[in-house]
């Protein structure tokens, strides 16, 4: 059996404390996230006493409208945070949709009216929505394709645990000290691991998982790791001609597509490429128009987040997803009604 060089079992130690810290700090903090989303429930009746509502007024306003809000702020937050997650730094966005949403719920303890409760609680959706893709990417990077299993299913655990968490907190702490107090004890750890996710979790490299195996399997078989970072490379240049040709990753036909040169590559500016049509070569001192620098922002908006929203756009054309998705409303006019219900 070939040994482990030292270089290798050092640098997956290393890998195996940073991934247990960000795996448990996660976790932890998708409990406290979904512990808030029913910390309403169990208090109804006395938030509609101090608002002045009828039962109706009640049932309407607090068991129907503020939970429509929730989700359809969460909705579009988990999309549009899901594509940022792809070309920003993901320890800091994590904190910004924390600090947007558990901030809100931490304002709940202060609401005078309605309308600031309604608007607290909408605005909370952003953190359960948005933190989901965002805990999913960094972990899918830090453990290999065989362990994501698992490591799905812990987080699955963890929201249901901070579900019943959070209804649990609020049912024995509401009768007794206030229904505000909840939102605090939920609101304020929530905040503080996000910090800390921010200061001892760094930034994973994207796909690092699947790169570490193969430079780890090529180390053990005593092979060169250089090709590894020219088939990034090459990798970029790919992504360059589709940027100029507009593309958006639909296939085309092969007369329609150019050949990309590589040029030169500046860290600040990106990849500096020069685009030939196949019909049509020329040289690149005959055609220096077609020779431009292309922005390594501009390469990632074009693989992720432009050919998401057409993959969105592709979807919403289905009848049959448009069917899934308005399936969800009955759900949430369930949980409404019987968070009124059993009150």
């Amino acid at each position: 059996m070939r040994e482990v060089p030292d270089e290798i079992q050092n640098n997956t130690n290393n890998n195996q404390q940073q991934r247990t810290i960000a795996t448990v700090l996660y976790l932890l903090t998708t409990s406290l996230l979904f512990a808030d989303q029913n910390l309403l429930s169990p208090n109804l009746s006395a938030i509609a006493e101090e608002f002045g509502f009828n039962d109706i007024e009640r049932d309407k306003l607090l068991g129907g409208d503020i939970a429509i809000a929730f989700f359809m702020v969460g909705v579009p937050a988990s999309f549009l945070v899901g594509c940022l997650a792809d070309v920003v730094n993901r320890s800091l966005l994590f904190l910004w949709v924390i600090l947007v949403g558990e901030g809100s719920c931490l304002a709940t303890y202060w609401v005078k009216t309605y309308q600031q409760l309604y608007w607290c609680r909408a605005l909370t959706g952003c953190s359960v929505g948005g933190a989901l893709p965002l805990i999913y990417s960094v972990l899918g990077d830090y453990y290999e394709p065989k362990e994501r299993g698992w490591v799905s299913g812990v987080i699955s655990m963890a929201c249901g645990f901070g579900i019943s968490l959070g209804q649990g907190a609020a049912g024995f702490l509401g009768p007794k000290y206030g229904w505000r107090l909840p939102f605090l004890v939920v609101s304020l750890p929530a905040i503080v691991c996000a910090i800390l996710v921010w200061l001892l979790v760094p930034e994973v490299e994207r796909g690092g998982s699947e790169k570490k195996q193969i430079i780890n399997r090529r180390a053990l078989n005593g092979q060169n790791d250089d090709r590894i970072e020219d088939e990034d490379r090459n990798r970029e240049v790919e992504m360059a001609g589709r940027v100029d040709n507009g593309d958006t990753g639909m296939r085309k036909s092969p007369q329609a597509t150019s050949r990309t040169t590589l040029v030169g590559d500046s860290p600040e500016q990106g990849l500096y490429v020069h685009l030939d049509n196949e019909e049509e070569s020329s040289n690149l001192t005959d055609n220096p128009t077609n020779t431009r620098y292309i922005s390594r922002i501009e390469l990632y908006y074009n693989e992720t987040i432009k050919q998401h929203v057409h993959t969105l756009k592709t979807l919403l054309k289905c009848p049959s997803v448009v069917l899934a998705i308005l399936q969800g409303a009955p759900q949430v006019v369930y949980l409404g009604e019987s968070s009124t219900l059993f009150e």
